[in-house]
């Protein structure tokens, strides 16, 4: 229930949908030859179930901060993280 995952403490409500997301990734993914690398940037993603969902498409990780570093190691199997 949408209740039970919104804390009183939150001052912002947003919602991915996530199949159109993987969806276009896998989509940029068929353009580029099979062996090219692909990245989410944590910056204007930084939100952990859309990372999780980027990294279920296949992305790996992109950041610039330590911050973002961080942030991507919350996910497991963020193995190659782009510094």
């Amino acid at each position: 229930m949408l209740r039970d995952r919104v804390d009183p403490e939150d001052t912002a409500l947003f919602f991915y949908d996530t199949r159109i997301l993987q969806d276009r990734v896998h989509r940029v993914q068929r353009a580029f030859p099979s062996k090219t690398r692909h990245a989410v940037a944590v910056k204007s993603n930084p939100v952990t179930a859309v990372l999780r969902s980027c990294y279920a498409a296949g992305l790996q990780a992109e950041v610039a901060s330590l911050g973002e570093y961080h942030q991507a190691r919350r996910i497991p199997g963020f193995g190659h993280i782009v510094y």
